[in-house]
């Protein structure tokens, strides 16, 4: 609920949405947390901000997470491990982009370029959490 208050009152980008998408999360990863966090933020962002929401991109394969593999093999990985596919909800739609955490950008830039290469005009991105890492 913070997450989806912030983006209501303390920034522009509402405005400027048309769909919410969650990042997928792994089988393993989301079996450990009890579920995807990044679904269940995009709900409560579509809940709040009155903004349809679709699980644009699926996971077809299972991937590495960062402890295993990073940079560019980490960007190969989850590239092959999802897919999104072309849909009318997407198509030419301002797609804001959520994730749990960032820590590399890497997520959410492979992320943002397969729902670009699925037809979205452009992809925002917002998360609930950043580490040290980020940028």
């Amino acid at each position: 609920m913070v997450l989806a208050e912030y983006v209501r009152h303390l920034t522009p980008i509402l405005k400027h949405v048309d769909l919410i998408v969650p990042v997928p999360t792994s089988r393993d990863r989301a079996g450990a947390r009890g579920g995807s966090i990044p679904y269940s933020l995009a709900v409560t962002l579509q809940d709040v901000l009155a903004v349809p929401m679709r699980a644009c991109i699926q996971l077809v394969a299972e991937y590495d997470g960062h402890a295993v593999v990073s940079g560019e093999a980490r960007s190969q990985a989850l590239s092959r491990a999802w897919r999104a596919e072309r849909t009318p909800i997407l198509e030419r739609s301002a797609v804001l982009l959520v994730d749990d955490i960032v820590t590399t950008g890497t997520t959410l830039s492979v992320a943002a370029e397969l729902l670009i290469e699925a037809g979205a005009r452009v992809v925002y991105a917002v998360a609930l959490l950043h580490t040290e890492k980020s940028s």
